[in-house]
């Protein structure tokens, strides 16, 4: 019976520099993901953690699993938007932005709503030289998805605020929202 550590181990070797995992813009090779996965191992390990024991991981993000038991990460637990009771991952609603041919880059937020909780909202960078208005993507992404899932406040920006590494910056997003509220 094969296992995870006996496939990261052999693919690894084989192919180090291929992509094991992508998220988004980040790429993590199979040399990086072993290195990483030897780590955690060691400070197991360290802790008197054996082979076959059982440990549970905390993660910061929200995970699926599907019928033949994979799991995808639907988006990080703390962008969770919660609109009336319904979970919005916003990971989703910005993959049917990024669908409209006039949209360069995405960031959707959750934004506060006196009966709702969170209201669903989106700051939206076009490509160069493409038009598109908030109403027109609203339109886009209800006519795609759950209707308590599309944004409900869209606007336009330049560019999205960005970390060092070109990781969008949500929490910047949210203070530009609730400082326009």
């Amino acid at each position: 019976m094969s296992n995870l550590a006996a496939n990261l181990t052999s693919t690894a070797a084989a192919s180090p520099q291929a992509p094991a995992l992508r998220l988004g813009d980040v790429i993590v090779t199979f040399a990086e993901l072993e290195e990483q996965a030897a780590r955690v191992a060691a400070v197991l390990d360290s802790r008197g953690v054996g082979v076959g024991d059982r440990v549970a991981m905390m993660l910061p993000n929200v995970l699926t699993r599907d019928e033949e038991g994979c799991y995808r990460i639907v988006d990080r637990k703390k962008d969770l938007i919660l609109r009336g009771g319904y979970n919005v991952y916003p990971r989703e609603v910005e993959e049917v932005l990024h669908q409209h041919p006039s949209v360069a880059e995405a960031a959707v937020v959750g934004v506060p709503h006196d009966s709702l909780g969170e209201e669903v909202a989106a700051a939206v960078a076009l490509k160069p030289g493409k038009e598109a208005t908030p109403g027109e993507l609203t339109e886009f992404v209800r006519d795609r998805i759950a209707a308590y899932k599309y944004p409900r406040h869209v606007w336009i920006v330049d560019a999205l605020p960005k970390s060092a590494t070109g990781k969008i910056l949500r929490r910047e997003v949210r203070a530009t929202t609730h400082a326009e509220s």
